[in-house]
């Protein structure tokens, strides 16, 4: 009984980070996709709330410099063999100076409306509260959320 009672425990950071904070876990899948896990690592591994507070903030910082210089693309401009494996939850982006350079990014739908994943100041900040309230791990569900989907 006490096995299952510590599991219960494990999915509460899971269930409470995958539904107040979409915006973070797709910025950080976005990485997992490309198979650059060096913002997802410190995650894990973070020993203090000022590792992962740096972490989210590079990751946001060189996210938002991706999407900055580009539009989100429709699904019909992905050429055939690419579109079967674009990830589910991930839409085109194109460079607007150069159209022939396109990339992923993730998108989030909410109340049937999609649109480009982009975590705000204010969820950086709540998510860093619920660090700061309720430990570590947290961020290790951020991790496993951004890898397990």
């Amino acid at each position: 009984m006490r096995s299952s009672h510590v599991e219960q425990q494990l999915e509460v950071p899971e269930r409470e980070v995958s539904s107040r904070f979409k915006d973070i876990v797709k910025m950080l899948r976005f990485y997992a996709v490309l198979r650059r896990y060096g913002y997802i690592d410190p995650l894990v591994y973070a020993l203090d709330v000022d590792q992962i507070r740096d972490t989210l903030l590079q990751a946001l910082r060189e996210y938002k410099s991706y999407v900055d210089a580009s539009v989100l693309g429709e699904d019909a401009d992905l050429p055939g063999e690419f579109a079967e494996r674009v990830p589910a939850g991930f839409r085109l982006l194109v460079n607007t100076e150069n159209d022939k350079n396109s990339c992923l990014a993730p998108i989030v739908c909410i109340g049937g409306e999609a649109r480009l994943a982009l975590p705000s100041d204010e969820q950086l900040s709540e998510f860093m509260q619920l660090i700061n309230n309720g430990g570590l791990r947290y961020a290790r569900a951020l991790a496993m959320l951004a890898l397990a989907r």
